[in-house]
């Protein structure tokens, strides 16, 4: 009876091995397709950019990560922003703002969300409803901004002290 656990147990770590692997092999599938789609979006090529944005978006699904999920719909929002349909913008930019609401995210991703959402709206000459959305946006803590405009001051900084000292008196 023993040996036989021993063989369940073991047979249970191999099968939680299996399915961890199949899991890491979904996220690597997630993480080619996103960055596919932000290749083809940067070359112009939105028809391959919506494609590899979609699957990546049902990797994510598969996986169960809100917070990739939400990263394609953006990716979805902007390529239908691009080639000037709002109305599905719109779509996918309120569902990377729902998932953005009821999931731990960061709130760039929000910001992006709610900035998409007012331009999509502007565009559509919706402007009230443009403007609530923008002023949402501008209300999120500006945590990872301002760590940017931090470093991008202090690179300045740096930059103009070397000059200072570099430049013959």
């Amino acid at each position: 009876m023993l040996k036989n656990r021993g063989m369940q147990t073991k047979r249970d770590k191999k099968s939680q091995k299996e399915i961890a692997k199949q899991e890491k092999e979904k996220y690597r599938e997630y993480r080619i397709n996103q960055a596919n789609g932000n290749l083809y979006w940067n070359t112009g090529n939105l028809e391959k950019a919506k494609n590899y944005y979609q699957k990546a978006s049902e990797n994510a699904e598969d996986i169960g990560d809100k917070g990739c999920e939400a990263t394609s719909y953006l990716g979805l929002a902007s390529v239908a922003s691009k080639e000037f349909n709002y109305e599905i913008a719109q779509t996918w930019y309120k569902k990377a703002l729902d998932i953005s609401e009821t999931e731990p995210t960061d709130t760039i991703l929000k910001e992006k969300a709610l900035v998409g959402l007012g331009i999509a709206c502007f565009n559509l000459g919706h402007i009230q409803e443009a403007i609530e959305y923008i002023r949402k946006a501008r209300k999120l803590p500006a945590k990872e901004t301002e760590k940017e405009g931090i470093n991008v001051e202090n690179t300045q900084q740096i930059l103009d002290d070397t000059e200072e000292t570099a430049s013959p008196s």
